[in-house]
């Protein structure tokens, strides 16, 4: 074996030796990557769970306030029915003198003139 060929043996070797030390690296990082797939998979499906139950949280919330406002609606007009209701009664004893009445009727009267 000459000289030449020794050199270029050893040159072969060096870069043989190289490539393996880049692919070993390489593959550790590839590795590394995959590692950190999983968890970001992991995480994007626990992003989609969290969004589909804070989806569902809203529904389930702009139905309550419908259901809300609705009973609402029917509370305020109910409270309206009862004050014309009493307004009526007023005006219709204030024009009513022919009948006596009792002191309690007297009283109750008064008190609903007060809050008019």
């Amino acid at each position: 074996m000459s000289t030449f060929e020794l050199i270029i043996n050893v040159i072969v070797i060096t870069l043989l030796v190289l490539t393996i030390v880049y692919i070993w690296r390489l593959n550790r990082n590839i590795n590394i990557l995959r590692n950190n797939q999983d968890s970001i998979a992991s995480l994007a499906q626990s992003l989609t769970e969290a969004s589909k139950k804070a989806e569902n949280a809203v529904i389930s919330l702009k139905a309550a306030a419908h259901e809300t406002a609705r009973n609402l609606h029917n509370l305020v007009e109910e409270a309206e029915q009862t004050g014309q209701s009493l307004n009526n009664f007023i005006d219709i004893d204030s024009s009513d003198n022919d009948e006596p009445k009792s002191e309690a009727e007297i009283e109750l009267i008064e008190a609903l003139r007060a809050l008019r």
